[in-house]
């Protein structure tokens, strides 16, 4: 009987942690990527959680996905392969983590165009940080407006709309595209209006 009693307390408490993971606010500052060595010094990123942490693990998934490029200890890398989830190394039965691999980026540039931040690294490749105030919010507007607005062309509508996750998610873009964007942003008005400074930020690259 009380095996039965031990279970049943089991499957309760891990329900409870569910519910209490389903309301913590996930976000890149509390889904930290950490680096790992193989003995053979390869080396790996994952993010760690526990079992019942669901929401945690869902929103892991969207914040680092192919392309995505993560500072750790003070150097670059681009994710190119995501490895699954797998029992986390050296952790209890409980604990699990999301393995990335990447490769690592040559920092050639930062600068601060319009409050946004532009790391330009080697092999043309370009990652565009929202990490201010005015442009979050300018990123908050220019989103609005594109999901609410039926006048924009569904492909065009939905090619911005996939920018501005690269941009969310800090993901990998290049000049070629940069191009695209911004000959897109101009074709709408009020929106190339909404988007003054991505639009002044993507031209610098462009010119």
């Amino acid at each position: 009987m009380w095996i039965v009693i031990a279970v049943v307390s089991f499957f309760i408490l891990i329900m409870l942690l569910n519910i209490i993971d389903s309301k913590v606010h996930y976000d890149i500052h509390n889904v930290r990527l950490m680096r790992y060595s193989f003995p053979d010094g390869q080396y790996y990123f994952a993010v760690s959680f526990y079992f019942w942490q669901a929401k945690k693990a869902r929103v892991a998934k969207q914040i680092y996905s192919q392309n995505t490029i993560v500072e750790v200890e003070g150097f670059y890398y681009e994710i190119n392969h995501i490895d699954g989830i797998r029992p986390k190394t050296g952790g209890f039965f409980f604990e699990k983590e999301i393995r990335y691999f990447g490769e690592p980026l040559k920092l050639e540039r930062t600068s601060n165009i319009n409050n946004y931040v532009i790391n330009q690294f080697d092999q043309g490749t370009i990652a565009i940080d929202l990490s201010t105030g005015c442009s979050i919010n300018e990123y908050h507007n220019i989103y609005k407006y594109l999901y609410e607005n039926r006048d924009i062309a569904p492909l065009d509508k939905e090619f911005l709309l996939q920018f501005l996750e690269k941009l969310k998610y800090r993901r990998s873009t290049n000049e070629e595209e940069l191009n695209s964007v911004y000959n897109t942003f101009l074709k709408y008005e009020p929106l190339a209006s909404l988007a003054l400074n991505l639009i002044n930020t993507i031209f610098s690259f462009i010119k």
